[in-house]
């Protein structure tokens, strides 16, 4: 049975130098995924979201699990995917959340459900609606930023670079105050060193700045 869904498909295809972006609107499940351009008759409805060769023609089945209730995606390429930092080989299947991040092949983009991308507080850009920490969070996953420590006017540029939403002055300024807000939400400021020359503010993930620091433990060791 067809569950109706409005979710949506966010993020690029292609290399950092070289992509397009994807923004693709999925109207129900079951539906399968990948390079092909059209669906054959009598199967699901098929959504292509690259024709580059790393992309299997059916890559990946998304569908609704009515056991669980809830959303899945079921590898069919011996390629595999990679969803939310895990990787998945053929006939495995991977749960998708709202926000999850999904690889296939050079596909690199976000699952969004509606409570995702219709909220208020969030930033109208050519159709598709995305809160600043969602932009911010597209910025560090690129691969384009160094995730160990990046700056402000970094995440900034990639994203004003995508969406010519942010060229006027106003809404760039008001990009870079929503950038600011949700790195100290979700990010950990990094400690300039003497020796180093700029003095730019850089950030990383508050997990990774956490992992970092020796424990309670070891530091009473090293005071003994």
């Amino acid at each position: 049975m067809t569950t109706v869904l409005v979710a949506r498909l966010w993020g690029r295809v292609g290399t950092s130098k070289d992509y397009e972006e994807l923004n693709a609107c999925i109207p129900s499940v079951p539906i399968t995924i990948g390079r092909t351009r059209s669906s054959d008759e009598g199967e699901v409805p098929h959504l292509c979201v690259g024709d580059q060769d790393n992309i299997s023609r059916k890559h990946a089945v998304l569908y609704w699990d009515e056991k669980d209730r809830s959303y899945k995606m079921k590898c069919l390429s011996k390629n595999g995917f990679i969803v939310d930092g895990k990787t998945y080989q053929k006939d495995q299947v991977a749960g998708l959340i709202s926000k999850s991040s999904v690889r296939l092949g050079c596909a690199k983009f976000y699952f969004l459900l509606p409570n995702t991308f219709k909220s208020k507080s969030k930033v109208q850009n050519k159709g598709t609606t995305l809160s600043y920490a969602e932009l911010l969070e597209a910025a560090f996953h690129s691969g384009d930023i160094p995730q160990k420590g990046f700056t402000q006017p970094e995440v900034v540029q990639w994203i004003t670079r995508r969406h010519p939403y942010f060229a006027d002055e106003t809404k760039k300024n008001n990009l870079i105050q929503g950038i600011y807000g949700a790195l100290n939400k979700s990010y950990e400021r990094i400690p300039t060193q003497p020796d180093e020359k700029s003095r730019v503010l850089k950030w990383k993930k508050k997990e990774e700045a956490q992992a970092e620091q020796p424990s309670d433990a070891t530091n009473k060791k090293r005071k003994l």
